[in-house]
């Protein structure tokens, strides 16, 4: 079923790791910015820290899969494997 192809890990190794470190950076940003002065600027970076962390953390971007880009080596160790399933 194509919803089912839509949760297939495509983002590889170096791919998760900056997009977890700048998701980190985002989302931090994001909240020091929040709580000093709140506006439009602090929530698009929260939210934009939030989506790159959960992308760096499930191994799937969605913006990939309907470009067709797939990054990721089938040969490394993912936090989800193909099944669904954590290691």
């Amino acid at each position: 079923m194509a919803g089912n192809d839509l949760m297939q890990p495509n983002i590889g190794r170096t791919d998760r790791y900056i997009r977890l470190a700048l998701g980190s950076w985002f989302l931090a940003s994001g909240t020091a910015r929040m709580a000093r002065d709140p506006d439009m600027l602090a929530c698009g970076m929260g939210l934009l820290g939030s989506m790159m962390l959960a992308e760096g953390i499930l191994g799937v971007c969605v913006a990939y899969h309907m470009a067709g880009i797939n990054t990721r080596d089938d040969s490394g160790i993912d936090v989800i494997n193909s099944e669904g399933e954590g290691i």
